[in-house]
């Protein structure tokens, strides 16, 4: 037997039929597979298996009947479970499938080597389902697309699994100043939002990679306090905080509660003009 989806393997099972269709097949005519089959198996009992092997130095039909002493049967192994696997294709390193003009995305960790392969079906033109090879277990299932050159994605895909999910929230604990309120938010997210929980943490991974620590202590404060188990509560926490800060370092001055401008225009000196000034204007105005 060939490992299924190894070309190594099946080419070489593959060539015993081209030594068929080679020689004896190509020199010969046909009138009935009746009889086709019949000359077929004579001439390989004193042809294929009856001559010295060129490689071996041994005659095939002698071998065959002594290693045939030793073979199991196989048969219930090639039988499949199932008949819906249709077609196979290859996976591609970024863990999609080409299918007919599109791509589809399968889970990340899929792809294992060059030789990596997976089975494909259709539903009633609708949907595309793909299979793992070994286990028959469906890995993913999308809607076909009208057009050609999508790439059609499941972003439940590209999560990556393997890091555990208690792993990443302690991990992500760590990075807060006040460790025992970031525990009481992250388990509040988990309690509340389990079936998305890792794109939650990834989010609240993010903000606090790009914003102040004081930032993210007012935010975090705001959220316990107020029950907010959600990243993306968070993050507009985050983005508030961040704002008023950048708002006060921007503001004026304050000296004893007047501010700078304020002040500068309390300090500011009057011009004083001459009194002669005042005088040659009413000396002019009686004159007139």
């Amino acid at each position: 037997m060939c490992r299924k989806a190894d070309p190594e393997s099946k080419g070489k099972i593959e060539k015993v039929v081209d030594y068929v269709k080679e020689n004896f097949a190509s020199n010969r005519i046909f009138y009935n597979i009746d009889k086709w089959n019949e000359d077929c198996f004579k001439w390989l009992k004193r042809r294929g298996n009856g001559k010295i092997h060129s490689t071996t130095r041994k005659i095939p039909g002698e071998v065959f009947l002594e290693e045939k002493k030793y073979l199991q049967p196989v048969l219930e192994k090639i039988i499949s479970k199932t008949h819906i696997i249709s077609i196979t294709y290859q996976v591609r390193k970024d863990n999609t499938v080409p299918i007919q003009g599109n791509r589809y995305t399968v889970p990340r960790g899929t792809y294992k080597g060059p030789h990596t392969n997976v089975g494909v079906t259709k539903i009633e033109d609708q949907y595309i389902v793909i299979y793992d090879l070994d286990t028959e277990i469906e890995i993913a299932r999308h809607e076909i697309p009208q057009s050609k050159g999508n790439l059609v994605a499941n972003n439940h895909h590209r999560r990556d699994k393997s890091q555990k999910i208690k792993t990443m929230i302690e991990n992500i604990i760590k990075k807060f100043t006040d460790q025992d309120k970031a525990k009481v938010l992250l388990e509040g997210i988990h309690n509340e939002k389990p079936r998305y929980i890792r794109d939650q943490l990834m989010l609240i991974d993010s903000v606090i990679q790009s914003a102040s620590n004081s930032s993210i202590s007012k935010a975090l404060d705001y959220c316990v306090k107020n029950h907010l188990f959600s990243a993306v509560d968070f993050r507009d926490a985050v983005n508030h905080y961040s704002k008023i800060n950048v708002e006060s370092e921007n503001a004026p001055v304050e000296i004893k509660g007047i501010t700078e401008s304020a002040t500068s225009k309390i300090t500011g000196k009057v011009k004083v003009r001459s009194i002669s000034e005042y005088a040659d204007i009413m000396n002019g105005s009686n004159g007139g």
